[in-house]
């Protein structure tokens, strides 16, 4: 599971997961501070993240095991 934490005003944001080849692999839109995800479905690997609102775009890499 995935938790994510907000910490501008704006809460509606667009979470985008990608695997190692570029497919995304999850869109969810959310509209709360604190959200949480489910992975499970995912294999192993590694996986890069996109986080997107009306004023940030945060990227980062998640490795799942």
């Amino acid at each position: 599971i995935l938790s994510v934490i907000f910490p501008e005003k704006s809460k509606i944001a667009t979470l985008l997961i990608y695997n190692s080849i570029g497919q995304l692999v999850i869109q969810k839109s959310v509209s709360k501070d604190l959200f949480s995800i489910d992975l499970s479905n995912l294999s192993s690997g590694i996986y890069l993240y996109s986080i997107q609102s009306n004023t940030i775009i945060q990227n980062g890499k998640i490795i799942k095991k």
